[in-house]
């Protein structure tokens, strides 16, 4: 008798409870009342690709689909209609195929496309914002985003679901750099030194990256002599080559690097580009006990975001190079030494 007592209340507890959802209009799923994106503000430079996680929709049922209702300045009831309007966008439209995309050329005619895209867009399910690198067209500033919110259990309007702060853009970006020597007895290096770099940017030239090793005197070493080579790479540190897979091109001043589009490296990671002058091509090095040793240099993130070429020139001012065609001081010295 007790059970069937049990059972009683608990089928009534069942009803009010399935009523009380038709009450409020909730017929199938649920919708939460606490829907926002956790990334607030999300943060943006111009000319960068960039993406947030989805809506936080904490345990609504699936599948939600999001729609943007607006995107104005803070403060503004007007719409930034720039956020909005398509721009001529490069995008990848297939997997590159080694066997086939051997220049960029290649790449370029087969594997990239420009379309006309929107700078900003919503994905339909789960509401992950998508920003392209075409930010250039929007001032800088505070912007927020209304969104409606659907699912089988009805649909709700989230007001200023969340803030973008896009941030003043820059033509390039270089982390910090450095150098050191290196020798076989040492080679995780020694005696560091801070290393300057120039960087030149001409809009007007083609889509290249150029690096070039300058010594103390303002002559360049040769890469295609194997005056400048890969450098002590181990974890984190890489060369810049293995952005190019297409290739690249050495030349009596500089390394050469073609990319089909900024931002380029596509891979936002911070990577350390590593490079070694061998001993054989310095001559001098303001120590006499450096005339064994390697000259290291290394180049912290290097990212560009505008069309056109990008020159940077590493001064080496500890160093100077050495005519490869001359005689080696050490070898004459020591054979005077030895009369």
């Amino acid at each position: 008798m007790k059970k069937i007592k049990l059972y009683q209340w608990l089928t009534v507890i069942v009803f009010i409870a399935l009523y009380s959802c038709q009450e409020e209009g909730i017929t199938d799923g649920y919708l939460s009342n606490d829907i926002r994106y956790e990334t607030n503000p999300f943060v943006v430079r111009q000319g960068e690709i960039r993406s947030s996680p989805p809506l936080s929709v904490y345990g609504s049922t699936a599948p939600v689909e999001v729609e943007l209702l607006d995107i104005r300045r803070v403060g503004s009831e007007e719409t930034a209609e720039a956020w909005l309007q398509d721009y001529p966008t490069p995008i990848w439209v297939g997997a590159m195929d080694p066997e086939v995309d051997t220049t960029l050329a290649a790449i370029l005619e087969n594997k990239i496309e420009t379309r006309d895209l929107p700078v900003f867009r919503i994905e339909e399910i789960g509401g992950r914002i998508m920003i392209s690198s075409q930010t250039w067209n929007v001032e800088p500033g505070e912007y927020t985003i209304d969104v409606r919110v659907s699912n089988s259990a009805g649909s709700r309007v989230v007001e200023d679901a969340t803030t973008i702060i896009v941030e003043q853009g820059q033509d390039y970006r270089l982390g910090f750099q450095e150098s050191f020597f290196t020798s076989v007895n040492q080679p995780q290096g020694w005696i560091w030194r801070p290393l300057e770099v120039e960087v030149n940017f001409d809009p007007s030239g083609s889509n290249k990256i150029i690096l070039k090793w300058m010594d103390k005197n303002g002559d360049f070493f040769n890469p295609s002599e194997g005056e400048v080579i890969n450098g002590w790479t181990e974890g984190w540190r890489h060369y810049f080559q293995e952005n190019t897979p297409w290739g690249y091109e050495l030349t009596d001043e500089a390394m050469i690097f073609e990319f089909p589009y900024p931002p380029f490296p596509s891979n936002p990671q911070a990577w350390v580009y590593s490079y070694r002058i061998p001993s054989q091509f310095i001559s001098e090095y303001g120590e006499e006990w450096f005339a064994d040793m390697d000259f290291n240099t290394r180049l912290h993130d290097i990212r560009v975001y505008k069309d056109g070429t990008y020159t940077f020139i590493i001064k080496c001012n500890d160093i100077e190079r050495r005519d490869p065609n001359a005689p080696d001081p050490i070898v004459e010295e020591s054979e005077v030494e030895g009369e």
